[in-house]
């Protein structure tokens, strides 16, 4: 048949020993002289007189392929990083059906069935964790724990169906997989959102239950939000919280791939302690994914790590960042464009980036910027621009160009004006003349705002979700002005 797998002995790499516990547990299925257990396989082979044992065959394979997947790709020996022996015992007996790792002992166990790949890397995953990061096993911290151990088996495993023990079966072990479902957490029963977290106190607080929420965030990091956006999925509403409050969807167009993402929650590692909960994760999480970028490493880049933010926010951890300039929303001063230096040169709180004062454009008015929210058929158009205390502004919108034989109009729009206006000025259509959930491409849309010193048009047509061309500003002629609005207009003009 095909070959699965060629072992060598790495030429002093791995050193390992693995044991038979004999069907027995606790201190009797240790070596000795605490235990009983039976030495069946070192680096070097098998001990010379031994049965055969193939769950102990399969331990050696496994643990060489992870030993390299590490090795390889984090430059990381052993389970410490110093090249430690590594300690495994099959044919353990308990009560539970499980695997596990005893960071007492610093030795892995595994009953009968569950000598699996991905329940392998899982264990040897948490013996890293406890050695970089601690992480405490209650809670959040010990859900985090959980969820380095589901996203670090994926990621050895390498079959891109982001599933954990989909192997495991009856009566073999006393499950059958999968335990848990990275990209389809609700199909196990689990929660892929940080608003349907698990708050009682069995399992550890939620340890294996809570982990789903980070784990569905790390799958969509890796492929993107494609196959629950867009009225594909409308149980999967990712959505964050714009700088004005309003409420938009999180689209993370194509994710960052597996070799990127690894690196990054590799090294977030590093910033992280052993209480912390979601909230400080996702602050090392993309404190890792920054420093990797101005390092230029693993090609992340300042956008990958924009990805990260908002793969975080769709499932309910954190800000989300529409621009993917790792400023999020609420502290952007451009939030619809990439900024990542938020230059100001004005310092009117409107990013260079985002509307730059010009003769042409003297109140910084921005182009129209639309956001499609598709399980309601809405759209919000959007404007930002720079108040003038004392002066009288009047916004109007129309749909210019409407879908579905529909003439032009207000069509549902509704305007939410001030005197003067807020800094960002919103208008939503409700596509009311067409059947949902579909957005129409179609559409065009006229803002306009007047003011006694001259009135601005702005447009948009095209696609869901964007940035309209700039708009366009006429002045009124002087002869109509006043003579204070006359200086204030030649001020504003200069």
């Amino acid at each position: 048949g095909d070959v699965l797998f060629q072992y060598d002995d790495m030429q002093g790499g791995l050193d390992v020993e693995i044991y038979s516990s004999d069907n027995t547990k606790d201190f009797l299925a240790h070596k000795p002289p605490l235990g009983a257990a039976t030495l069946l396989i070192t680096e070097d082979g098998a001990v010379p007189g031994t049965a055969s044992n193939p769950e102990a065959d399969l331990a050696l394979i496994y643990l060489e392929r992870i030993y390299r997947y590490f090795d390889e790709t984090f430059d990381w020996q052993s389970y410490d990083g110093e090249d430690s022996q590594v300690t495994v015992y099959v044919d353990y007996s308990d009560t539970r059906s499980n695997a596990f790792w005893n960071n007492y002992f610093k030795e892995m166990f595994f009953m009968d069935g569950f000598m699996k790949l991905d329940i392998f890397a899982h264990e040897f995953m948490h013996a890293i964790t406890a050695q970089r990061a601690g992480l405490i096993y209650v809670s959040q911290s010990g859900a985090l724990n959980e969820a380095f151990s589901d996203i670090f088996a994926e990621f050895v495993e390498g079959n891109g169906n982001w599933a954990f023990g989909e192997e495991l079966t009856q009566p073999e072990s006393a499950y059958t997989g999968p335990l848990r479902r990275m990209k389809d957490p609700e199909t196990e029963g689990d929660p892929w959102h940080y608003r349907s977290r698990y708050k009682g106190a069995r399992d550890n607080a939620g340890v294996h239950t809570n982990s789903n929420i980070i784990n569905h965030s790390v799958y969509l990091l890796v492929n993107g939000t494609q196959d629950f956006t867009g009225g594909k999925r409308t149980d999967y509403d990712y959505t964050a919280t714009g700088k004005d409050g309003s409420q938009y969807e999180v689209v993370i167009e194509g994710g960052i791939g597996e070799d990127k993402a690894e690196q990054i929650y590799f090294d977030a590692m590093n910033y992280m302690t052993p209480t912390d909960d979601f909230a400080h994760a996702r602050a090392a999480i993309v404190l890792a994914c920054e420093s990797l970028a101005i390092q230029s490493l693993y090609d992340i880049t300042t956008r990958d790590c924009g990805k990260v933010i908002n793969s975080l926010a769709a499932v309910g951890i954190g800000d989300g960042d529409r621009d993917l300039d790792t400023i999020v929303d609420d502290e952007d001063n451009c939030e619809m464009d990439y900024n990542p230096l938020q230059e100001d040169e004005n310092n009117d709180g409107v990013g260079d980036v985002c509307a730059p004062a010009s003769p042409s454009n003297p109140f910084n008015l921005s182009p129209i910027r639309a956001v499609y929210s598709p399980n309601t058929d809405w759209t919000t158009y959007s404007v930002t621009h720079t108040p003038h205390d004392g002066m009288v502004w009047s916004w109007a919108a129309t749909v210019a160009a409407s879908p579905c034989g529909a003439q032009p109009g207000n069509h549902g729009i509704t305007d939410d004006a001030y005197d003067p206006p807020s800094v960002v000025q919103d208008f939503t259509w409700q596509h009311d003349d067409c059947p949902m959930p579909i957005y129409h491409p179609d559409a065009r849309v006229v803002l306009t705002l007047g003011t006694e010193l001259g009135s601005y048009t702005c447009e948009y047509f095209g696609a869901a979700s964007g940035t309209g061309d700039a708009c366009t500003f006429a002045p009124e002629p002087e002869e109509y002005l006043s003579e204070e609005s006359r200086e204030l207009l030649r001020q504003l003009l200069e």
